[in-house]
């Protein structure tokens, strides 16, 4: 089944559920505590993480102590999805973020 754009039903609703969490998370970013917990979370943690592209199973086997800090961080907010969304998305950032901070950093 599908609606009048051609899209699949079930595509439909997985985008519908992840324009969903882009809002819900929206609301977050304009909350200054939730911000400056964001960034601590990455700055505290000073082991090297895998790339943004690494899916989630891949990051909690490499690095589990990273894992559970992010998912103790989603906890606290009530970013828990089934799929694990919420903490895949704060990894990206954080990974993003670190790769963004490494290329401005002069090389000596």
């Amino acid at each position: 089944m599908s609606d009048k754009s051609g899209k699949p039903e079930r595509y439909i609703e997985d985008e519908f559920r992840m324009m969903l969490r882009v809002e819900f998370i929206s609301k977050y970013l304009k909350d200054a505590k939730f911000c400056t917990e964001l960034k601590a979370l990455d700055n505290d943690f000073n082991k090297p993480i895998p790339s943004n592209e690494s899916p989630w199973w891949l990051v909690k086997r490499q690095v589990p102590q990273w894992a559970h800090v992010i998912s103790a961080f989603c906890h606290r907010w009530g970013l828990t999805f089934e799929d694990n969304s919420g903490e895949r998305s704060i990894h990206i950032w954080c990974a993003r973020r670190r790769q963004h901070v490494e290329l401005r950093e002069p090389h000596w």
